[in-house]
């Protein structure tokens, strides 16, 4: 990968497109990996072996190769001569094939091949990974843009790895929010074969939904996705990591599902749903409101509070009044008991106030 320090390394054709695309000034490159550019000293190499074997044919036939039969002597310049081929074809390649770069802007990339295609950010739909396992072995990443159209990145790129990465974390930051809203409004999310929904996981290829009940682990690595249950120790179905898109957002919405529905089967959350009042220390949370024992006691009603935050030391509590005022309540965590029920069932609030 090549650090651009100017727009002066970076080609006319290249800034045109960030500029028409409004991607922003490139910043990164990555160019052709090293097994391209190896090509040329192969391609020298076989130039130079086939042109060594003409040379020591044409000086030492009348010694040892007069004597041969006159179609085996003639194997000799032929060899030689398929050496000049293979190495002009592998020099001249590179000439009707361009190597490919791709541009990193703020907003997006630009891949140049035998043609420029330009990717924003907020274009990706799907990214889809394939590797064989090995540490420096086949990597392919795949993208597709609003439009339908695809486009692929393989080992022919240096540091095709950081560019996958870039590219999948780009796509999580902008599209998990939208699957976590799908999912809270209960919808289902499709990830190809697995679907991802408040009633738990649609695995295609079965035909079957697994319910959050019977769910136990999701396991992810490069070339397979294990679904475990609770009732079996093999897991229920394998799948191929490649035939999956953006498996770092069904990885996080399925962390995200599984820990809001443990949330609901947690007991102080239940006994909050059933209407129970619940004491943590000096404050007290009921279906109504929050109750703060300070020097004067105060009742805050859900409607009141515009936001609740957990710091190092101490709870802050913002209560909106008129005029969109806010005032802050504060109360030290040594005078809270059961930190982390407080912290669950809060969470428990906010996730339904926000679905």
């Amino acid at each position: 990968m090549r650090q651009i320090l100017s727009q002066k390394q970076v080609p006319l054709d290249i800034l045109g497109a960030a500029t028409a695309y409004r991607l922003g000034t490139p910043e990164k490159a990555f160019e052709a990996s090293q097994e391209l550019r190896f090509f040329r000293f192969t391609g020298f190499a076989a130039l130079f072996v086939g042109c060594l074997i003409l040379l020591v044919f044409g000086v030492a036939y009348p010694q040892l190769f007069s004597w041969w039969p006159f179609w085996q002597a003639l194997l000799i310049p032929l060899i030689g001569l398929i050496w000049l081929i293979f190495g002009g074809w592998v020099l001249l390649a590179p000439h009707f094939y361009t190597q490919p770069q791709v541009y990193l802007c703020p907003e997006g990339l630009i891949f140049s091949a035998d043609t420029i295609e330009a990717v924003r950010w907020d274009q990706l739909e799907r990214l889809w990974k394939e590797s064989d396992g090995r540490a420096h072995g086949k990597r392919r990443y795949t993208i597709r843009r609003s439009d339908e159209s695809l486009l692929t990145f393989t080992n022919e790129l240096q540091h095709i790895d950081l560019l996958g990465a870039l590219m999948e974390s780009e796509i999580t930051r902008r599209l998990l929010p939208r699957a976590i809203t799908a999912y809270r409004a209960g919808g289902s999310v499709s990830f190809d074969e697995i679907a991802v929904s408040r009633q738990g996981l649609t695995i295609r290829s079965l035909k079957r939904l697994l319910p959050w009940t019977e769910f136990q682990a999701l396991t992810i690595d490069e070339q397979v996705v294990l679904v475990h249950t609770r009732t079996s120790q093999e897991p229920l179905v394998r799948l191929k990591t490649a035939n999956l898109p953006n498996i770092d957002i069904l990885r996080r919405l399925v962390d995200h599902a599984w820990q809001e529905h443990a949330l609901h089967r947690a007991p102080h959350v239940m006994a909050y749903k059933a209407g129970q009042p619940l004491s943590f220390g000096r404050l007290r949370i009921d279906q109504q409101g929050i109750q703060l024992e300070l020097p004067h006691p105060i009742c805050l009603a859900w409607e009141e509070i515009g936001a609740i935050g957990i710091g190092p030391q101490e709870l802050l509590i913002a209560r909106y009044g008129e005029q969109h005022t806010r005032e802050w309540y504060t109360l030290p965590l040594r005078e809270i008991h059961n930190l982390e029920q407080l912290r669950e069932v809060i969470r428990y609030i906010l996730l339904n106030a926000n679905s």
